[in-house]
């Protein structure tokens, strides 16, 4: 999965859209995690 999904896929959720998340590895989670706070506007340090 390419950041850029990753990133449409956070932003989905942000925004309330009804989404599918599909099976990610470890790394891909990690980084659908960090987006999804940062676009929600959680502090990240």
């Amino acid at each position: 999965m390419s950041t850029r999904q990753i990133v449409q896929l956070a932003d989905s959720l942000v925004k309330g859209w009804e989404t599918r998340i599909p099976a990610m590895t470890f790394s891909e989670w990690d980084q659908f995690r960090w987006w999804l706070n940062y676009l929600q506007g959680y502090e990240m340090f």
